[in-house]
């Protein structure tokens, strides 16, 4: 840097002059003197993101400009500046293909964000593969990519969520996946797993899980709640508490009382233990002031409202509901029960794999590669999506509340048995909340019809 020391060099002299001027004067001043140049160890550069190393064009690392003083220098420390290490990705240029990917979505959503992230990584780490990248409505993603497998054509990758594969998985129209030996040792939650098996075989790779959880509003309550018995008490001590009313979002309370639906010949056997338990525990809530709410976004607005402390709901909305609340949101896992942990119906999006690829094993890698931690992490961390595996390192609040716990809960079955569930079951949790049956009658009525409805 010739400009800095020809600076230096000048501010020196000048300093040297007033000195032997003012040596020169002695009356006027006993002496003076200049300051040492002190030097920073510390080098400075531009980071690549891509590997955390100086780039190319970064400046050559150079010493500070000196403090000059004529009198007294106190020196003053240097802040210290906290960077967040950029992750390393490992580049694989003997990847090759063409692949195009179908994803669910929307323009200017966090998990847009989340989702350009993940494939600007897999640039970098697929440097000489061909990517192409395009959103279809969630609503439609299953039907456009069943239309033109049938024509011989469609994406190479889709992720979508499992509530169509049984039939799919059936049909023909997704892949039979084989896990490596690294992610069958348990990164994956088992439940994830299940959600995307059809009779013992996966047909795609868990990237995300979604479940039923208790919103919170933090300034209206003290702790939240963690077992059935603390929240009836906050319910009765005045705390507003909503719920959606449907098969799907009551389903968990049940495994809290020691519930189960089916026996292993998927007989129902709710009528033998926990769920009339469980349906009084809704009845008592409900007798202490707790809302059951048959319309979603009738439920949903009672809290966005601000006025009601609690609410149960999918973990699909935590976005929209830190944006009305911010901090002051909280979410858990469902409380505990007597008996044991909630079990809530899990939905698991994975990344599915299209038998008519023609680039099936750069595919499967970019797969892998979507549902890798650092591609799980970036997801959690940019839209909160809870992720499928257990080794992320996560620092995000909800991460540690919900993602990280052991999932508890059920990956909803692919079988056709419990396609049968929903009808009956959701006409007994509405019939017995309304107090039109008792929760022993409105789960005997249920189990007999689903079992009817299954030929059991």
């Amino acid at each position: 840097m010739e400009f800095m020391h020809n600076h230096k060099v000048r501010i020196y002299r000048v300093c040297l002059f007033f000195t032997g001027l003012l040596i020169l004067s002695a009356f006027v001043l006993l002496s003076s003197g200049c300051s040492r140049i002190t030097e920073n160890p510390e080098k400075v550069g531009t980071v690549d993101q891509a590997s955390e190393k100086p780039t190319s064009e970064s400046p050559t690392p150079t010493r500070p400009i000196p403090t000059i003083a004529l009198l007294v220098y106190t020196p003053t420390p240097s802040p210290i500046i906290t960077v967040t290490p950029v992750p390393v990705i490992e580049v694989n240029p003997q990847l090759i293909g063409e692949i195009e990917l179908w994803h669910p979505y929307q323009t200017g959503s966090l998990e847009k964000a989340a989702m350009d992230q993940v494939v600007e990584d897999a640039g970098i780490m697929f440097p000489n593969l061909s990517l192409t990248v395009l959103e279809v409505p969630a609503s439609e993603i299953g039907r456009d990519y069943q239309i033109d497998f049938v024509a011989g054509s469609g994406p190479d990758l889709m992720i979508m969520n499992n509530d169509q594969l049984g039939n799919m998985a059936l049909s023909g129209f997704v892949e039979e996946i084989t896990l490596e030996p690294d992610q069958s040792s348990g990164q994956f939650a088992p439940q994830t797993i299940a959600g995307l098996q059809v009779d013992g075989r996966l047909y795609g790779l868990p990237k995300s899980y979604s479940s039923v959880i208790l919103y919170y509003r933090k300034s209206m309550l003290e702790t939240a709640p963690r077992t059935t018995e603390e929240l009836l008490e906050m319910v009765r001590g005045g705390k507003t508490f909503v719920s959606v009313l449907s098969s799907y979002h009551l389903f968990g309370w049940a495994g809290a009382f020691g519930g189960n639906l089916f026996d292993g010949n998927m007989r129902c056997i709710a009528d033998q233990s926990g769920w009339v338990e469980a349906l009084n525990y809704l009845v008592e809530l409900k007798s202490a002031g707790a809302l059951f709410v048959g319309d979603h976004q009738a439920a949903e607005q009672m809290f966005l409202n601000g006025d009601k402390a609690l609410l149960v709901n999918g973990s699909w909305e935590l976005n929209k509901y830190i944006e009305a609340f911010g901090d002051d949101l909280g979410a858990i896992i469902l409380p505990q029960g007597p008996a044991a942990g909630a079990v809530p119906l899990i939905g698991v999006e994975g990344v599915f794999l299209n038998p008519n690829s023609q680039y099936k094993d750069a595919a499967l890698e970019v797969a892998r590669f979507i549902t890798s931690p650092l591609s799980m992490k970036e997801f959690m961390d940019i839209s909160h999506l809870l992720p499928a595996r257990k080794d992320i390192d996560s620092q995000n609040e909800y991460y540690l509340a919900l993602g990280k716990p052991s999932i508890n809960g059920m990956a909803i079955p692919q079988d056709e048995e419990f396609t049968n569930y929903w009808l009956p079951f959701g006409d007994m949790f509405v019939s017995v909340l309304n107090g039109e049956i008792s929760a022993a009658e409105g789960v005997s009525r249920a189990c007999s019809l689903l079992n009817s409805a299954n030929g059991k």
